[in-house]
């Protein structure tokens, strides 16, 4: 077995790793998103309430995303990439 064809395996052994990369890339606009909510000088209750909902809907896509994988794998199932 080559190292590529180990390293193939292991991903696979690891169904949340998708569910991590998503949360990096979650962490990343909403650093993004201040930084933009900054640049554009709203009024502060402005500021939280995008910052507030942004933080929702990304709560709710991780923990969907989650929640399905942990479904699928209680199946028999894996998650497409």
């Amino acid at each position: 077995m080559t190292q590529n064809e180990r390293a193939r395996s292991v991903a696979r052994d690891r169904p949340l790793e998708a569910v991590k990369r998503e949360l990096g890339v979650v962490l990343l606009a909403g650093l993004c998103l201040l930084f933009l909510l900054m640049i554009l000088g709203l009024p502060l209750g402005r500021q939280l309430f995008v910052l507030l909902a942004y933080s929702v809907f990304a709560t709710l896509w991780l923990v969907l995303r989650t929640r399905r994988l942990a479904r699928g794998r209680a199946q028999g199932v894996r998650d497409a990439p």
